[in-house]
Parts: structure tokens; C-alpha cells; sequence
């Protein structure tokens, strides 16, 4: 029986792959048919209707909300904050066609906030790294920065160690090309050693927070298992750390860019020890922007399952001594 799954699993995820390729480049054609309003406006409302559709999702998404956020009481709230959430799942990506289309636009009317912190950052021809989520805007964020005149790099997800493998890497490509990068770091192509070098170079390295991975720490109360890639390139590096965030307006061509204060901390030298201490400072600080902007967050349905998937990794540990 498992081999045959495995088997209808291939071909799935196949399918799976297509679909959002041709989702994508849907998308890339509308920006030149269709007003923006009307556009952000259908990608939201295919992020409620996948809501809808599931009602287990819907129940686990509320529960996960209460449990992370106690002192949001009212129920419509919480139920908001997951449908809201559905809905920044598609926008992300018409964020980049936007780009592609208005990106002169999106550019001038931009506000930024906490930029001192990003210039102390690069205080002596330095580099330095931006900690970032999937909250609002995350896809341009390097888009708009560089209009600005800051460029960063981001640290990518290996396509072929992912789902959809022609999507990411078409996705990507597409990012690089319309300038919402300046190139891109993949993990396992010798991240280490590439991240290292940018920073020496005076380049600002973009890592990702919220991912899952096998690193435990605690996020919204309870522990989570996430990538530890903020804890490794900033004790490979020691290069400074400053949050930044790309929240999403009303206006869908306008965006506020917001630098939080940089994560100090002393290295002692025990990479197990500084790399999980830095983690855990990385989702603290994400967490204290999610809870300004809970909405805007994408993650709220897999935050469950990175509480849950803590719990058995504990719970092997545990077991592996015994």
C-alpha cells in the first residue's frame, strides 16, 4: 500500500507543480488586462474561498490563533486574522507581477521606516544580515530596496529539494530578472561559504525566519521546530542582525518597509549554543511584528504543525536516551 502511494504521490505533485506554474503566468498576463485594485481583489477573495473550502482548516487556523494570541477575545477577530491570512497566500504572488508592471510606481510611493538601522549596519563597508517573514509584501521587499539603493541576497530554498521544483526555480528566476534580487544564495550550493563572502564584501544576506526545520525554539508560547539558517550564517559570519519587514497598505501600489532594532547579541564561542540563542532572538523579533500585523502573516496554518512537529522531534530525543 505504501508503495503504491508513493507511486500516485510523484505524479501528483506533478500535476501540483504545473497548476501553479500556469497559476503564475496567469497571473504575469493580468497585471497588463486588469486594475490593480480589481486584481488584489480577486487574489484575496481565491484566498478566502480556499478558506471556506476547508472547513478542518478553518478549525485548526482559529485554534492555532487563540492558542498563540490569548488576549484577542473576540471570535470574529480571530476568524478574520485566518481568513485575512488565506488571502496574503495568493496576493504574494501577484505581488511580483505587480512589480514586474508598476514597479516605477510601487518605487515612489513606498514608505521606510528604521532606515538608520540598515545604515549602521553597513557602517564601515561591512555587510550585515536582514532577518525577514512572509508577512505583506515579503516577495518585493528586495525589489523595492534596491530602488532605494540597497541591495541584498537572499537565501533560497534549493528548488529541487521542494514540491514544486519548476515553480520555485521559475519564480526565482523571474525575481532576479525584474530586480527583486541581486542573485540568490541556494541552501545546500555552498551557502556557508558564498553568505560569508557577500557580507566581507559589504552585501546585506536575507534570511528567512519562519520556515520549518529541526531547530527547537519557543514561538507564541510553545516550542516550534524551524530552520536554523539565522543562528548558522549569523555565528558563521558574526556580522550584525536587523529585522525588516514589508507591510502592505491599503492602496495596493503602496507598501511601508519597516527596519526594526538590531538583535545584539555576545557570541560565547559554542556554535550549538550561540546558533540556537540567535534563533530563538530571530523569532522573537518576528513574532513581536506578526502580532502588530497578524493578518498579513501567511504562516498562521503551519505554525500548528511547527509546534507539533517540536513536540515529536522532543519526543525522540527523549527516547534516543533512554
Amino acid at each position: 500500500m505504501k508503495k503504491i502511494k508513493k507511486k500516485m504521490l510523484k505524479p501528483l505533485l506533478t500535476v501540483i507543480d504545473f497548476f501553479f506554474l500556469g497559476y503564475f503566468h496567469l497571473t504575469r498576463m493580468l497585471v497588463y488586462v486588469l486594475p490593480a485594485r480589481v486584481l488584489y481583489a480577486m487574489y484575496a477573495g481565491l484566498g478566502y474561498a480556499f478558506y471556506y473550502m476547508m472547513p478542518g482548516g478553518r478549525k485548526r487556523a482559529y485554534n492555532v490563533i487563540s492558542q498563540a494570541m490569548p488576549e484577542v477575545t473576540d471570535p470574529e477577530r480571530i476568524r478574520r486574522i485566518a481568513r485575512k491570512s488565506a488571502g496574503e497566500l495568493f496576493k504574494s504572488m501577484l505581488d511580483l507581477a505587480m512589480f514586474a508592471r508598476h514597479g516605477d510606481r510601487m518605487a515612489r510611493e513606498v514608505t521606510i521606516e528604521g532606515l538608520d538601522d540598515v545604515d549602521k549596519l553597513l557602517e564601515g563597508g561591512s555587510g550585515g544580515i536582514c532577518l525577514a517573514a512572509h508577512i505583506g509584501g515579503w516577495a518585493i521587499a528586495m525589489a523595492l530596496m534596491s530602488r532605494q539603493g540597497y541591495l541584498g541576497i537572499p537565501i533560497v530554498m534549493n528548488p529541487s529539494s521542494t514540491l514544486t521544483p519548476r515553480l520555485i526555480r521559475t519564480v526565482i528566476d523571474f525575481a532576479d530578472s525584474i530586480g527583486a534580487s541581486k542573485g540568490y544564495i541556494l541552501t545546500g550550493d555552498d551557502a556557508i561559504r558564498k553568505s560569508r563572502e557577500l557580507v566581507e564584501q559589504g552585501g546585506i544576506l536575507v534570511i528567512t525566519v519562519d520556515v520549518v526545520g529541526r531547530e527547537i525554539v519557543e514561538m507564541f508560547g510553545r516550542p516550534a521546530a524551524l530552520a536554523s539558517g539565522a543562528g548558522h550564517f549569523a555565528f558563521e559570519t558574526k556580522a550584525p542582525v536587523v529585522p525588516g519587514f514589508v507591510l502592505r497598505g491599503k492602496d495596493p501600489y503602496k507598501f511601508h518597509v519597516v527596519f526594526r532594532e538590531r538583535v545584539d547579541y555576545s557570541f560565547t564561542g559554542d556554535r550549538d549554543t550561540d546558533v540556537h540563542n540567535i534563533q530563538q532572538l530571530a523569532v522573537e523579533a518576528i513574532e513581536r511584528q506578526i502580532r502588530l500585523t497578524p493578518e498579513q502573516w501567511t504562516q498562521w496554518g503551519a505554525l500548528g504543525r511547527w509546534w507539533s512537529r517540536a513536540e515529536e522531534l522532543e519526543k525522540r530525543a527523549k527516547e534516543g536516551k533512554k
